[in-house]
């Protein structure tokens, strides 16, 4: 498959398998229980679906950088062994990457970050979920 598409080949494949979906599609339409729920390039729809939420290694004081983000930042995961911490910080309001980086480079020395970018298994889930709800709310599921 990967071998026609590198040649140019059109190719219409049907999976439940997200994992290749990704890895083999440059663009997707997702179906559940016979509706179009979303469609379009790969990494836009997963960046379509991105929560703004980042990922930084650090070393430092893990209780001043959890109290720097204060109101500002939502720190959604944290992970320590020893001195050194990984931290999943959420973005609230207008925040941006530069905002949180200031901050943390105030309490901590970071070593490592990037953004969180949901796979599209993950985005399949949010997706049925809303659509899903949706449909509940509207009544559209017989019990």
């Amino acid at each position: 498959i990967q071998e026609l598409k590198a040649n140019g080949s059109t190719i219409i494949l049907s999976t439940h398998n997200m994992e290749s979906a990704e890895e083999m599609c440059d663009h997707i339409a997702l179906i559940n229980h016979g509706n179009l729920i979303l469609e379009g390039g790969v990494e836009e729809v997963k960046t379509n679906h991105k929560d703004n939420v980042y990922q930084l290694k650090f070393e430092g004081n893990l209780i001043k950088f959890t109290n720097a983000l204060w109101t500002n930042f939502e720190l959604v995961e944290s992970k320590s062994v020893k001195n050194s911490h990984t931290c999943k910080v959420k973005l609230l309001g207008d925040m941006t990457l530069n905002d949180l980086l200031k901050i943390a480079l105030n309490e901590v020395e970071v070593k490592e970050v990037f953004e969180i970018i949901p796979s599209l298994r993950e985005v399949f889930i949010q997706a049925v979920g809303e659509e899903e709800s949706e449909a509940i709310t509207n009544n559209e599921y017989e019990k």
